[in-house]
């Protein structure tokens, strides 16, 4: 399988990881979690030439979402604008006897339009777990209100449950449910890589105390990510940097700990 291209952007306020992972062969590419940068991740993928295939979210808190809805806008957009310009070429040859100055205008609006956006499918899908849909829709859920941030619904346009795949061009993601930091939580695994959202940090897990959280259930999410991923697999978190699964074995505190003792018999 080929090895995919990620690309790792914090955005600010919280130093939220954002996520273009990419299939460079196929020029296909996915978002995970665009945070606050929309803006950015769309003019990487326009710069690549890379057509975005999905927006894929980990889970549901807005400082992981924030953008989705201009996002989804934008690319609403650069698709009829696409359209339009393949509508106006079929056309071509009737508004070149109409005018050959009325149809260069034209053509240049249309290519100036197309090249502010990424390429992107006519309905980029919206990829998430059915509960961080639920929790999409409501401002105190979501974290929106008691972060301060400005709140607007985001529609999930594709559930992700256990065992699914996400495609990123000739490549695949499987999707692992691992609730316990918000109940929607999900990580994505690669052959050589996991986005884990803010289930699994360097030296640090994610938070338990937010709504929707439990840490029995958080605990039981560890084990069994640990149990499928090699020491090599490289960690993409959701803040901070990136690591290993063999490193987070050695140094993790919370790691350490649970999976030093018999745990499953207390989950």
């Amino acid at each position: 399988m080929r090895a995919l291209t990620v690309e790792m952007m914090p955005s600010p306020p919280l130093e939220t990881n954002a996520y273009l992972v990419g299939d460079a062969a196929a020029a296909r590419a996915i978002v995970i979690d665009p945070s606050f940068l929309g803006d950015v991740l769309l003019g990487r993928c326009a710069e690549r030439n890379w057509t975005l295939e999905a927006i894929v979210l980990t889970h549901a808190h807005v400082d992981h979402t924030h953008d989705v809805p201009d996002m989804v806008r934008r690319l609403r957009q650069a698709a009829r604008c696409e359209a339009g310009g393949r509508e106006k070429g079929g056309h071509e040859a009737g508004r070149r006897e109409r005018g050959g100055h009325e149809r260069g205008g034209h053509e240049a609006g249309g290519r100036e339009a197309r090249g502010r956006e990424a390429p992107g499918d006519a309905e980029t899908p919206v990829l998430a777990h059915p509960k961080t849909a639920e929790m999409l829709r409501d401002a105190d859920l979501c974290g929106a209100s008691w972060l301060g941030f400005d709140f607007e619904p985001v529609a999930v346009t594709r559930y992700l449950n256990d065992g699914d795949r996400v495609s990123v061009g000739g490549c695949e993601l499987e999707v692992i449910h691992t609730p316990g930091h918000s109940p929607g939580s999900i990580c994505l695994l690669g052959p050589e890589e996991c986005f884990t959202g803010d289930l699994l940090f360097r030296d640090a897990v994610g938070r338990w105390d937010l709504p929707g959280g439990d840490l029995v259930q958080l605990r039981a999410s560890l084990l069994r990510l640990a149990e499928r991923c090699d020491d090599a697999l490289t960690l993409y978190p959701g803040h901070g940097e990136r690591t290993t699964m063999g490193r987070e074995r050695r140094e993790n505190p919370y790691l350490l700990e649970w999976l030093r003792g018999d745990l499953r018999g207390e989950l």
